[in-house]
């Protein structure tokens, strides 16, 4: 997928282990917006644009082996496990999180994000039980042909768990101006646009047939480590003739 690179691969052991990033981007709020497609997102398809996952799916015995992983995680939420865990970090931060000095969203919305996760994870483990029995299509063309029995997350607002956006100092949220000017901003007069020219040395660093275009400023730099690098060699060149020099003097004897 585009985003493929948002992991870290480390081997151990003779085994590749992953650590993904972007966790609160996880379930939906980077450019999602429908719930009840994400928590009934196919098993058989999370990665189906990586060439990798699809030879993955395509040998029997790591297909089962992946839907086993799949199945322990259901038993996680049926097993009431899930339940014990939530409570128990809920207990050990809500405090910690109101009184955060330095906190990147208001006590409010930490809540309603928190219950938001809490429902989804129920909805999505439910989503995955019926697609590994059966009773819900694990592609999503099946999906599309078959979605009486789609798990219904209508009532989810993937946004309050958290959206790709930019975010200013201290979390501050960028908001869209909808089209809007700044207040700051003045549009340039009649005689702003009759006096205006175009200074060659501000062009941008590509030309239009798409070569670079760097300023002097760049090339100074590339000659300037070039002739470093040589004065280097150059260094190193004598210190190897001045050890051979020592190593194969011989003194005269008298």
């Amino acid at each position: 997928g585009s985003m493929a690179h948002n992991y870290y691969l480390y081997e151990s052991k003779g085994k590749l282990n992953v650590v993904p990033w972007d966790y609160n981007l996880a379930f939906g709020g980077m450019h999602g917006n429908d719930a009840t497609a994400m928590v009934n997102d196919p098993i058989d398809e999370s990665y189906s644009s990586t060439d990798f996952f699809d030879a993955f799916l395509e040998q029997e015995t790591y297909k089962n082996q992946y839907h086993a992983s799949y199945k322990k995680l259901v038993e996680y939420f049926e097993s009431g496990t899930f339940e014990n865990h939530y409570q128990r970090i809920r207990n050990q931060i809500d405090e910690l999180v109101e009184t955060d000095p330095n906190a990147m969203y208001t006590y409010e919305e930490y809540l309603a994000g928190a219950e938001t996760l809490y429902q989804t994870m129920l909805l999505r483990a439910e989503s995955v039980k019926g697609q590994l029995n059966g009773t819900i299509p694990s592609t999503k063309e099946g999906q599309q042909s078959e979605n009486a029995n789609l798990i219904d997350a209508s009532s989810i607002d993937l946004s309050v768990m958290g959206v790709m956006n930019m975010g200013g100092p201290r979390g501050e949220r960028f908001e869209k101006n909808e089209g809007q000017q700044p207040q700051e901003f003045t549009p340039p007069t009649a005689e702003d646009r009759q006096n205006f020219s175009f200074d060659e040395q501000q062009a941008p660093p590509f030309s239009q047939n798409g070569e670079a275009n760097f300023p002097d400023f760049f090339q100074g730099q590339e000659q300037e480590t070039s002739s470093d690098f040589f004065g280097l060699i150059l260094s190193g060149v004598i210190l190897v003739a001045g050890f051979l020099f020592v190593c194969l003097y011989k003194r005269k004897h008298y």
